[in-house]
């Protein structure tokens, strides 16, 4: 009805169009498939849910690509990159995981005020399996350190030791 204690309510089936701002105060209830926003007549973004027990996603129709979803375990995926304006805090471990057959790779970059690419990665190369640290501050990433899953070490330029080194095992190269 109308009037419900008092309450003016109105009730519509179908489109509803409207042409301005429109306000609500309160809560805004629905079955619906999504919400969702327009730019002329395509679809731009929409806002879903499967459910209480199901998920939560914005998604960019006009690209195809689900932008944020919040899965029913609480599990957050965030299609693109994000950006956090303040530290980030994870629980005891944080995976980073690369596509099937690609590597998997943590990049660190500082703002050299524009002044050339500043880039560190730490990576782990899906074909061998070794973990590199990688600089890039000419034009294209050059590892420093590698260590394979043997324990083996490579050093991609000097190394210097501040206290003394004891090797063990087997050497080889030449005897000073």
């Amino acid at each position: 009805s109308w009037l419900s204690g008092g309450t003016p309510r109105h009730q519509h089936k179908g489109d509803l169009l409207v042409d301005g701002i429109t306000s609500f105060s309160g809560r805004v209830d629905g079955n619906v498939a999504g919400f969702y926003l327009k730019e002329g007549s395509s679809n731009a973004f929409s806002m879903k849910s499967n459910g209480a027990n199901g998920y939560f996603l914005i998604r960019d129709e006009y690209n195809s690509a689900d932008r944020f979803k919040i899965e029913q375990s609480g599990t957050l995926t965030i299609g693109g990159g994000a950006t956090f304006g303040g530290n980030v805090t994870t629980g005891k471990q944080l995976d980073i995981l690369g596509a099937l057959t690609e590597d998997s790779t943590l990049r660190l970059i500082t703002d050299n005020a524009g002044i050339g690419a500043d880039y560190w990665r730490i990576r782990h190369a899906n074909s061998d399996h070794k973990i590199y640290f990688e600089d890039y501050s000419s034009g294209s990433y050059v590892s420093k350190f590698s260590l394979a899953q043997d324990g083996t070490a490579t050093l991609g330029g000097t190394f210097t030791a501040r206290d003394t080194i004891t090797v063990k095992g087997e050497s080889s190269g030449d005897d000073a």
